[in-house]
């Protein structure tokens, strides 16, 4: 029973043939295995926002020194969010002779000047929605029907918002980081 347990001899400085091999597959597939998992874990670990940040520095860089350059001559825009991270916001409007007024749901997006400029419109949210909920219910129908009118409301909620964040100096206009008021949504009911 002992010589049929018993492997063939193999001679001396001889390994088997399969068992090299085989040992060799093992190894290359765990060498790329590893090289996947630590491809992937740089991939999932290299953060896109810090290109964006290197871009915002050059447009800020280009706009200090007065250098013109396609970054820098870019809008930003600001959308303003309303109660709840509405898009839009909705208000009454002055009632006309009849004795009532119907509603205007309005969407507005901000051109600021800078990029810090929306921390600083958030810190003051509540009173720059306050100053557009005025403006808007202090309006008739007739008065935001024409372009024109659209137009004047726009510019009434630029100054109010410019005089909130940075308040104006003796007999001089509102100067705030706001360059343009854009209705996104105007719907009237």
């Amino acid at each position: 029973m002992a010589a049929k347990d018993a492997k063939p001899a193999v001679p001396e400085g001889e390994t088997p043939k399969k068992g090299k091999k085989l040992l060799i597959i093992v190894l290359a597939l765990a060498a790329l295995i590893l090289a996947l998992a630590v491809g992937a874990v740089w991939l999932l670990t290299s953060d896109s926002s810090d290109e964006g940040d290197e871009e915002e520095e050059e447009v800020q860089q280009t706009r200090k020194s007065g250098k013109k350059s396609a970054l820098a001559e870019l809008p930003i825009y600001v959308p303003l969010k309303f109660s709840g991270d509405r898009d839009t916001l909705t208000v009454n409007l002055a009632p006309d002779e009849s004795g009532s007024g119907p509603f205007v749901q309005v969407g507005i997006t901000l051109t600021v000047d800078n990029l810090e400029a929306e921390s600083t419109l958030k810190a003051w949210m509540p009173d720059i929605l306050n100053d557009i909920n005025l403006i808007m219910s202090s309006k008739k129908e007739s008065e935001v029907n024409t372009k024109e009118g659209k137009e004047a409301v726009q510019r009434e909620i630029q100054d109010a918002i410019n005089s909130i964040v940075s308040p104006p100096r003796k007999g001089k206009a509102p100067e705030g980081p706001v360059l343009a008021v854009k209705f996104t949504a105007f719907l009237i009911q």
